[in-house]
């Protein structure tokens, strides 16, 4: 699957897989323009805190 949605996991419809995440924000990361969009977000004060967490499953749960 390419495009749009590519990076869905099968088992769980919704849920982005970490590795598709993680090529897309450093693809991101290495654009000159997001670079530059970013520095002027802090600079106006717009970003204040970014938090990112994986979460997976925890090892006794079932679902």
């Amino acid at each position: 699957m390419t495009g749009r949605g590519a990076d869905i996991a099968p088992d769980r419809p919704g849920f982005p897989e970490a590795g598709g995440r993680v090529a897309k924000r450093a693809a991101l990361q290495a654009d000159p323009g997001w670079k530059a969009s970013l520095a002027r977000s802090v600079e106006a004060g717009y970003l204040v805190r970014q938090e990112n967490k994986i979460l997976v499953p925890a090892p006794f749960f079932e679902g």
